[in-house]
């Protein structure tokens, strides 16, 4: 299969427009997953649409937290690491919502359920938490094929 799609990988201080297809940003996540299972989700379902994934290779901090502050007002789909994901993280996804609840789609990912507290707060307020990328694989193919 030859995808004919557009990837693009922006990362803090730049900021990219995409012209038509999916935006996503992926909050407490290395390069590696980002280029990994991320891309390989939704990779193969746009395989003639551009797609941009909007990353930061380290954790968001108060220096990258703007950045991060307006990417959301840009993208249709979070994903963020319930696992690893700071409290600035949290709280930018969480404001995408306040902000516009149905412009953004939040995902969270949580392989290990390591941070027991915020999976308990996730899951309480009925927010989509997958306990791995296959799952999250059958979730997006599921809902983008109907």
């Amino acid at each position: 299969m030859n995808d004919n799609n557009s990837i693009f990988e922006v990362t803090p201080p730049s900021l990219f427009l995409n012209d038509n297809g999916p935006s996503i940003l992926a909050l407490g996540f290395k390069e590696t997953v980002v280029r990994g299972e991320l891309a390989r989700t939704f990779d193969g379902m746009f395989p003639d649409t551009s797609i941009t994934y909007y990353y930061n290779p380290h954790s968001t901090n108060e220096s990258t937290v703007a950045w991060a502050r307006a990417v959301v007002n840009m993208v249709e789909h979070i994903v963020i690491n319930a696992d690893t994901a700071n409290e600035l993280e949290v709280f930018v996804a969480l404001g995408s919502v306040l902000q516009s609840p149905d412009k953004v789609d939040i995902t969270w990912i949580a392989e290990e359920h390591s941070n027991k507290g915020l999976c308990k707060l996730v899951n309480s307020y009925n927010q989509k938490m997958f306990d791995s990328w296959d799952h999250f694989a059958q979730f997006v193919k599921q809902t983008l094929t109907g």
